[in-house]
């Protein structure tokens, strides 16, 4: 948001901090309904597997320093991940992928149903050891992600169709 203060904007861009993620969202059904929003950009963190002892079959291959993490599955807007990618190609920004096939387990499986429907993607920041008092993240990732929001929002075009199954 810091970056985005000083920019002329085409869109308007609200960020929401939300509580009860992980009972019963809802602080994201509130944030949703009230903002109306017609995309979401849900950022969290996700289970980095870059250490010993983790099953990667369970979560993947995610690694610290690797770059900001994207969410691909139904819940997903493919074009606006699509988008993100973009960003990321042009500023030269490693990304990673995980998959969500059903649900993502954050705010955007609660915001997407909010209002007519909101597109929703998930941007993540790989974290080693969470939930626990150690839990470790890479400022490169940090500032990565960072990045990558800034470009895709001020590149954003207002009138993108974000239906799925249109051209």
């Amino acid at each position: 948001m810091r970056n985005l203060a000083k920019e002329d904007l085409s869109i308007g861009v609200y960020a929401v901090n939300t509580s009860t993620e992980e009972t019963n969202q809802g602080g994201a059904y509130f944030a949703g309904s009230k903002i109306n929003p017609d995309i979401a950009v849900i950022c969290d963190v996700t289970f980095a597997t870059d250490y010993p002892g983790v099953d990667t079959n369970a979560n993947g291959e995610l690694f610290l320093e690797g770059g900001p993490v994207l969410a691909k599955g139904a819940p997903i807007n493919l074009k606006i991940n699509a988008e993100l990618e973009k960003s990321a190609e042009e500023l030269d920004i490693k990304l990673q992928y995980e998959l969500t096939p059903r649900r993502t387990g954050t705010d955007a499986d609660t915001i997407k149903y909010t209002g007519k429907g909101v597109p929703v993607v998930l941007v993540s920041l790989p974290i080693r050891y969470m939930h626990s008092p150690v839990e470790t993240a890479s400022f490169y990732d940090v500032e990565d992600e960072i990045n990558l929001l800034t470009h895709f929002i001020l590149n954003l075009d207002p009138k993108i169709n974000l239906n799925p199954i249109e051209g």
